[in-house]
């Protein structure tokens, strides 16, 4: 311990000094087999800030597909396998539903509409944007379900988007843009559009009588807080504070089923793709200025600066493909001047450049030299010429600019174009002699999705690379990414105080207690506690969005709110501190506790034992509460067997712990 507080300030006083506090860091591997893979190692005092990672066919033979995973994750290369990975531990329908519900929502982002309809497909929706309006949100949830052969649909709700998911023989909404659902009054349920549209029926429509609802006022979004990769430029989308009631009942002009997406998401998109010979694939997490349709993006900000307008988090890249000097390519590829260059990327295309470096010369040969991109399949193209960029000693360097060309805009993204130089109105293969060039580079401007590249985290990330090539190849891989070294993470709490693990109480509403955090930089604080309440037991989602929240206090607890727990069901919990600077901790280990059938036979707390006391107990059983309260019989199960027990006891009047008198009746 003594050392590593030794440690701990040498390093601090090393950073003071050299007024930085992350650590520029580089890999390279070089790999020949068609499935590979090897360990990267990352220090810091948390998660890196990844910049970039490049692919870059250094062999004779195109690299037919490849793909990068870390830790086993981030496999997006079709809609089956982005639906698989976010279900992955998933047995039933409903943690099923759930599970696409917060994996939409942790990998993308509530942002203005991207402008490309072909967002409404997954394989591009995440790969590409990570970001999207309500309307995007939804339908990327409806078409992951329907991909797991699910059922699942998209509804309009008064201007505004979400899905709803069909398991246990009923429909439950589940809202991924606000990230909001809505438990009944049983505790037990997650509503429907229907249902809710019911709860807001006393409104008559009208918002200034929300007041008016039952179970969906007390609905709490989960906090959600948009940044860039680097944690700035925070955006509060939903302060996890607010009520946030939405207009379910609008009638049908305002609610309905929203079908006009589908063909979207149906259309079979993969990020399959090739390298020639020379070519490179870059990927950066942080983009630039130039992202899909970002000139009306930036009009909409400039009237009113409202941070949505813009996306926010974004990555891009280049796809760059170089003719060698002596304008010979392996593998028989032709080159520009001989006949069309096809270029194509899974990721959408923003831009676009030629870059020729030519003999000092033989520079005049160049100045009627046609640039012709072709825009789609039809043969309609554009034209565009070289400009000299720079003089150098060793050569002259040449540019056509295809940004203009490509300007990434419309309902579809561009994934393809070609490129042929013309001189004079005639196709002259001398042109790219090596007399007349030194070097042709065609780079291509793409945008990517942070959320989907194949980011390292701190401490040891295993990397697998995969192709579909034949033969021998040769593959260089780059990762780039900054160590941090400016704040330790607060610890995770070690332990639940109260309810204590795998306790039973008759506490409706705990005031959930728990060892505090600490902090590793010596300020001996955090700022706040967020909290997780959940029926499942690895706690990957909350009983209701309302009770997954920020405790507010640097104090170790949280009063439970009464009328959320329901009687003899097991729950589960976890928790995470906040320092002030704003970084989370690790979760705590998940906790778990079990609340008491207080009620006796009286399950539904009406004051009289009926047979709609066993309807509720079996409604329990259902939604998976079990343990001591819901053994009735002693047989160490909770089971069917239990709600036959329970009903044998009314019967018989066997009700002891609860005030007569009894009787078995119907209403």
């Amino acid at each position: 311990m003594f050392s590593q507080s030794i440690s701990f300030l040498l390093q601090t006083v090393c950073l003071a000094l050299c007024g930085d506090s992350t650590t520029e860091k580089t890999h390279v591997q070089i790999i020949t087999a068609h499935d590979y893979t090897y360990e990267i190692e990352v220090g810091g005092y948390r998660d890196p800030v990844n910049e970039t990672i490049i692919i870059e066919n250094l062999g004779a033979e195109p690299v037919v597909n490849p793909r990068i995973t870390v830790n086993g994750a981030l496999d997006w290369c079709d809609v089956e396998s982005i639906a698989a990975e976010a279900t992955r531990g998933c047995s039933t329908e409903k943690e099923k539903a759930h599970a696409i519900w917060a994996f939409v929502m942790n990998n993308s982002q509530q942002i203005a509409s991207p402008g490309d309809f072909e967002a409404m497909n997954p394989v591009i929706y995440f790969n590409v944007y990570g970001y999207g309006n309500c309307a995007y949100h939804a339908q990327n949830c409806v078409a992951l379900a329907r991909a797991l052969g699910m059922r699942a649909r998209h509804w309009t709700v008064w201007h505004h988007s979400v899905s709803e998911f069909r398991y246990e023989e009923n429909w439950h909404m589940l809202d991924s843009s606000i990230g909001i659902y809505y438990l009944m009054e049983d505790n037990l349920r997650i509503a429907s559009i229907e249902q809710l549209w019911q709860d807001q029926m006393p409104t008559g429509g009208l918002f200034a009588n929300y007041f008016l609802t039952g179970f969906s006022m007390r609905g709490r979004a989960v906090r959600t807080v948009f940044t860039d990769m680097e944690g700035g430029n925070e955006f509060v989308w939903q302060d996890g504070k607010s009520p946030q009631f939405l207009h379910y009942f609008e009638g049908d002009q305002g609610c309905y089923l929203q079908p006009c997406w589908d063909g979207f998401s149906e259309e079979p998109h993969t990020m399959a793709m090739t390298l020639r010979p020379g070519e490179r694939l870059i990927r950066n997490w942080k983009g630039g200025s130039v992202y899909y349709n970002y000139r009306w993006h930036e009009a909409e900000y400039e009237i009113d600066h409202r941070p949505w307008r813009k996306p926010i988090c974004y990555g891009d890249g280049k796809l760059t493909w170089r003719l060698d000097p002596a304008g010979q390519q392996a593998g028989g590829l032709k080159t520009p001047a001989q006949d069309k260059l096809e270029i194509y990327s899974p990721y959408t295309v923003i831009g676009a450049e030629v870059v020729a470096r030519v003999p000092a010369g033989q520079v005049s040969s160049w100045d009627d030299v046609d640039v012709k991109v072709f825009l789609d399949s039809t043969g309609s193209c554009r034209e565009t010429s070289f400009e000299v960029m720079k003089d150098k000693s060793a050569g002259v360097e040449l540019r056509a600019d295809l940004d203009e060309i490509l300007y990434p805009a419309g309902n579809q993204g561009r994934h393809a174009y070609a490129l042929l130089l013309e001189q004079k109105d005639r196709i002259d293969p001398r042109l790219l002699s090596g007399e007349n060039l030194i070097s042709l580079e065609v780079i291509t401007d793409i945008q990517c999705a942070p959320f989907s590249l194949p980011g390292l985290s701190l401490g040891k990330n295993l990397i697998r690379y995969r192709d579909k090539s034949r033969g021998i190849h040769k593959v260089r891989i780059t990762h780039c990414w900054r160590e941090r070294y400016d704040n330790h993470p607060p610890s995770a709490p070690a332990r639940a105080l109260y309810p204590a693990d795998r306790s039973i109480t008759a506490d409706q509403a705990p005031l959930f207690r728990w060892t505090a955090a600490s902090d590793m930089d010596g300020t001996g604080q955090v700022a706040d506690y967020q909290i997780l309440l959940s029926f499942d037991p690895r706690c990957r989602w909350p009983v209701s969005t309302s009770l997954h929240t920020e405790t507010g206090s640097p104090a170790a607890e949280w009063q439970l709110p009464p009328g959320w727990l329901s009687p003899g069901a097991v729950y589960y919990w976890k928790v995470r501190a906040r320092d002030r600077k704003g970084a989370p901790g690790e979760w705590s280990p998940v906790f778990s506790f079990e609340t008491c059938l207080e009620c006796g036979c009286d399950i539904d707390k009406d004051g009289r034992v009926l047979i709609t006391d066993v309807i509720k107990f079996l409604i329990l059983l259902r939604s998976g509460a079990s343990g001591r309260c819901m053994d009735r019989d002693g047989d160490g199960l909770a089971d069917i067997k239990d709600a036959i027990f329970l009903l044998r006891e009314i019967i018989d009047h066997k009700c002891p712990e609860d005030d007569g008198p009894w009787y078995f009746a119907s209403r």
